[in-house]
């Protein structure tokens, strides 16, 4: 019998997770080489509990309890972005964020600071912690950006502090996406600075149906305007 999402839950450690795709359940179990005599463990970004007595699941049985499924053609999503500056400079940058209750959601955070001399010490996004990904500084014209990355940020809204090592004049964006691998999302990074009006940077991309993300820090004596290249979407300025 065909089985559909709506057709189907599975209730673990006092949680209900449901089939999310209305898509057919007639395929082929897929069989678990990791133990599973341990908590932490994840399986297609759900945490795995304990089956007492089971090291491997083949993909020629299954039930409703332990059956797991992937998209086969992962489907990435832009979530939501938000923004902040810290006016004529402090030791920190703020702002409010709200996620989503989308599944496998990563966020990205990107900081301008306008001082070589001083970078992000922390980010948190309510009581999670930020991992740094890149920084890139521009020697003569005093600028810094910086990127840090968080999988699984919580769903609802919390506030998004930069701390710096320093005080400085700063701003700083952060994005949403679902649809992301919760194991090794990122793919490759690069950076670049310059002087020019037209500013770019080469990336070779080496994971199909990944997402580019890029952050520009800018600074001069006049406002400057800048628009995405073909197929980008800018959030925040």
């Amino acid at each position: 019998q065909t089985l559909y999402a709506h057709q189907e839950t599975t209730t673990i450690g006092g949680a209900t997770y449901r089939l999310q795709k209305l898509d057919s359940a007639d395929a082929a179990g897929t069989s678990l080489s990791a133990s599973m005599a341990a908590t932490g463990r994840q399986l297609f970004g759900k945490f795995v509990y304990p089956l007492t007595g089971v090291s491997s699941i083949p993909a020629s049985t299954w039930t409703m309890y332990y059956r797991g499924w992937q998209d086969t053609t992962p489907s990435i999503a832009f979530d939501a972005a938000s923004s902040g500056n810290n006016g004529g400079g402090s030791t920190s940058v703020s702002w409010s964020h709200t996620t989503g209750s989308g599944w496998n959601r990563i966020m990205i955070v990107g900081v301008s600071i306008r001082t070589t001399t001083v970078s992000v010490s922390s980010i948190t996004y309510g009581a999670q912690s930020l991992t740094f990904l890149r920084a890139d500084t521009h020697p003569s014209a005093t600028v810094r950006s910086e990127l840090w990355y968080l999988i699984a940020p919580a769903s609802g809204t919390a506030t998004v502090t930069v701390t710096l090592s320093g005080t400085s004049k700063a701003t700083g964006g952060s994005c949403t996406y679902t649809g992301v691998a919760q194991t090794s999302p990122l793919d490759v990074n690069g950076g670049g600075t310059g002087t020019s009006n037209s500013p770019s940077q080469s990336v070779t991309v080496s994971t199909a149906n990944s997402w580019l993300f890029g952050h520009l820090a800018i600074s001069g004596s006049s406002r400057t305007v800048s628009s995405e290249g073909s197929g980008q979407t800018q959030r925040w300025d």
